[in-house]
């Protein structure tokens, strides 16, 4: 962990021989190149040696058999360390600025692997489940994030798809803002209320009192202005 690898030889040591390994460690590297077949070897080695039951797994310390993990324990007890102390979350949020916002970073360490997927699935809120709009209750909630989510849910749009954010971002664009400022003046678009009438629906007191000849009823709390005689001009006229 090169947070920990200036004050710490072991770890500066540990840190270079995983480097010297291969495996393609900077910003926008393709997944199956980001470790190499060693890195890989030592990764799944490790990982298979923490799901054993011969692992003793604590908040400070993580313990495992002896087994062909090259510099990978020495990291990952750096890794513990650092965050245990509070610095890891801030390392990987550092900044020239005086203020971050990117959370880049951390977002990439906290899921790679199945960590959060796991915890997700198991809180309803995985992508298959309609992800932040399942937070509470066991049916999506809020409503104005139907559009947004039920993007993520088009197999057309999602298979293999390395842009997927962005193309839901561009059709949220085009469709959820730029088509209803423009609805009015898009030929059959604005035809639509025609075809499929909701809106009698929606206005149907309305449209039944008008019907009767009267207007609708006051609203409760609303004041009535006072009867004018006839031949007498109302109020402000």
């Amino acid at each position: 962990m090169t947070a920990a690898a200036p004050s710490n030889p072991a770890v500066a040591a540990a840190v270079i021989q995983y480097k010297a390994a291969g495996g393609d460690l900077s910003p926008g590297a393709a997944a199956d190149q980001v470790a190499s077949s060693q890195q890989m070897t030592w990764l799944n080695n490790f990982t298979k040696a923490l799901s054993a039951s011969s692992a003793k797994v604590t908040p400070t310390s993580i313990t495992v058999r002896a087994g062909n993990y090259g510099p990978v324990p020495a990291i990952i007890a750096a890794e513990l360390a650092i965050a245990n102390n509070g610095s890891l979350d801030g390392y990987f949020q550092g900044s020239q600025q005086q203020l971050s916002t990117d959370t880049t970073m951390g977002t990439m360490f906290f899921s790679d692997g199945s960590l959060w997927g796991t915890i997700a699935e198991a809180q309803g809120v995985g992508g298959d489940q309609w992800g932040v709009m399942n937070e509470l209750w066991n049916f999506p909630g809020q409503v104005w994030l139907w559009l947004y989510a039920g993007m993520y849910q088009i197999p057309a749009l999602n298979s293999n798809n390395s842009n997927l954010d962005l193309d839901v971002g561009l059709l949220m664009i085009v469709g959820g803002f730029l088509l209803p400022m423009f609805a009015p003046w898009i030929p059959v678009i604005n035809r639509i209320p025609r075809w499929i009438p909701l809106y009698k629906i929606i206005y149907r007191k309305y449209y039944a009192s008008m019907a009767g000849g009267s207007p609708p009823a006051e609203a409760p709390g609303e004041p009535v202005p006072p009867p004018v005689p006839s031949g007498e001009a109302p109020p402000g006229g």
